[in-house]
């Protein structure tokens, strides 16, 4: 241990030598305090995205219960333009493949080339109206209608629509089993 201060009495001259002051290492517990105890580490960033993710993903599954069990999302009208919206969509892409094909097949029909790319571009703004005008507004005022429910009457919806489907299990299984007793009467 290196001197301290060479002016202090206990190093000067032949008397008694002083002695240093004792270390407090000796004096520190020994184990940490509240070593025992656990405390999880805090989340990463990415952690963090996860559960969240999954936490909206658990949320988003119960609203798509509680929707179906609303009904669907409205009616023969909705199921009508959505079947429009992807007939304007897979006519796009068959539009666009056939544009392609008369270039690469017939390099010389330049004129229906175009015209199918004009058909395809047609289809694909088409579907793009329908489902902003009519698709769209239709479902938002489904989910408004469901959103503004209760929570007594989200849980009522969920309870009549997995009752029905288990209605629906033993109907078919009765259909079943009357299908065959008539085959064991034959």
């Amino acid at each position: 241990m290196s001197q301290r201060n060479p002016m202090n009495d206990r190093y000067k001259g032949d008397g008694p030598s002083g002695s240093t002051k004792k270390s407090t290492s000796n004096a520190k517990p020994k184990q940490k305090a509240a070593s025992t105890i656990y405390t999880p580490a805090p989340m990463s960033k990415e952690d963090k995205r996860k559960a969240q993710r999954a936490k909206e993903k658990e949320q988003r599954r119960e609203m798509e219960k509680v929707m179906a069990a609303a009904g669907d999302p409205l009616n023969a009208e909705y199921q009508k333009y959505r079947r429009l919206w992807w007939a304007g969509l897979i006519g796009a892409i068959v539009f666009t493949a056939l544009s392609w094909g008369m270039r690469v097949w017939f390099p010389d029909a330049v004129v229906p080339s175009v015209i199918f790319l004009l058909l395809a571009y047609a289809a694909i703004i088409a579907a793009f109206v329908l489902d902003l005008k009519k698709v769209r507004p239709m479902r938002l005022e489904h989910q408004n209608r469901v959103m503004s429910m209760s929570k007594k009457e989200k849980e009522r919806l969920v309870q009549e629509a997995e009752k029905k489907q288990l209605d629906a299990i033993e109907a078919k299984k009765a259909e079943k089993a009357a299908k065959a007793a008539k085959k064991e009467d034959k």
